[in-house]
């Protein structure tokens, strides 16, 4: 391992200090005097090791909870690695023997991990199970909205504002989805439809999203993204 000392703030004793954490590498920094050496530390295939973990996890006692087998499949769909495993893992999350769960959860699990594997339609299916499923919170999938747009997926984010105003029709939040599904199509016009029937149906003491509702009425009516 090579390090190279550099100048730094005077330090009376020896200290180590971490400078950079990440999950799969860390520096690890040498401090005295006016000297700093900096140290990289680095994992190689973290996933891989993680995922090992998980496994010996799941055989324990972690196994016998449904978010356990969800969580798993997250992590390798967030991480688009052992996907075959995390299909297994996340459909255990529905229908393991004394552990499944059909859920807003665990479908939205599954149609992430079909999603990561480019099953597309099949994924769409999941996700709207999710979205309709009694588990499922307005807001959350709002959210999950939000995250769509935010990658690019417009499409799919789409469906979901629509999906979840079907689900919960005349709440505000759904209005505010519809408006962002809208204006990420750069339909501005239908947006501001919407923008102006949430701040219809939006509690009036709700000061902070009151105010933004106006400020995003504004943008839609110069013709701008709201997202």
């Amino acid at each position: 391992m090579k390090a190279k000392p550099q100048e730094n703030k005077f330090k009376e004793f020896l200290t180590y200090e971490f400078t950079e954490k990440k999950l799969e590498s860390c520096v690890v920094e040498l401090q005295w005097e006016n000297l700093a050496l900096p140290l990289k530390i680095e994992v190689e295939d973290i996933n891989g090791l993680y995922v090992a973990q998980i496994r010996n996890e799941l055989k324990n006692y972690a196994g016998f909870e449904y978010t356990s087998w969800a969580m798993a499949a997250g992590f390798c769909a967030d991480k688009k690695i052992n996907l075959d495993e995390a299909l297994e893992w996340a459909n255990h999350a529905i229908e393991g023997k004394w552990v499944g769960q059909t859920n807003y959860l665990t479908y939205l699990t599954k149609a992430r991990v079909l999603k990561a594997s480019g099953e597309d339609d099949e994924a769409n299916a999941y996700f709207k199970k999710a979205v309709f499923h009694p588990t499922a919170v307005i807001f959350d999938v709002h959210g999950l909205g939000r995250k769509y747009i935010s990658t690019g997926e417009v499409d799919l984010a789409f469906d979901i504002f629509q999906w979840n105003a079907k689900a919960h029709p005349n709440e505000w939040p759904v209005n505010v989805g519809l408006m962002r599904g809208y204006s990420a199509k750069g339909e501005y016009k239908t947006a501001l439809k919407y923008c102006k029937k949430a701040q219809k149906n939006v509690d009036p003491k709700d000061e902070l999203n009151v105010k933004s509702l106006i400020k995003l009425q504004s943008l839609l009516e110069e013709g701008k993204d709201v997202n």
